[in-house]
């Protein structure tokens, strides 16, 4: 009889749940060598307005600045599709700023050498 009354006693109140307690994030500042590191050199950058996250230049995406978090989000499938992505518009960028400089320095040796000068 008494087994009765505490199963009815708990199923009125419910089962008493543990509390989660939620873990502090350890805060880090972007470091310098990170940006000179060939994993994060050309992705990273400062948050301007918060010291303690980091920008992924080709993800466009924040993140907590420790290196935990920034090498699974380089990791991340979304930031290696950018990543290839990004290499050709880089090599596309890097052969039209050529092409631009053959052409102005072609164009003042013809202007400089030409009759009219």
């Amino acid at each position: 009889m008494s087994r009765a009354r505490d199963s009815s006693t708990e199923s009125e109140s419910g089962p008493s749940t543990p509390k989660k307690i939620k873990k502090k994030h350890y805060t880090q500042k972007l470091r310098d060598e990170w940006l000179s590191d060939t994993n994060f050199k050309t992705s990273l950058q400062r948050d301007p307005k918060d010291p303690f996250r980091t920008i992924c230049v080709m993800c466009d995406a924040k993140m907590f600045t420790d290196r935990v978090s920034l090498k699974r989000h380089s990791e991340g499938i979304k930031h290696i599709k950018k990543t290839k992505s990004m290499s050709s518009e880089e090599k596309r960028k890097t052969a039209e700023i050529k092409l631009a400089a053959f052409m102005a320095e072609h164009k003042n040796l013809t202007q400089s050498d030409g009759p009219f000068n």
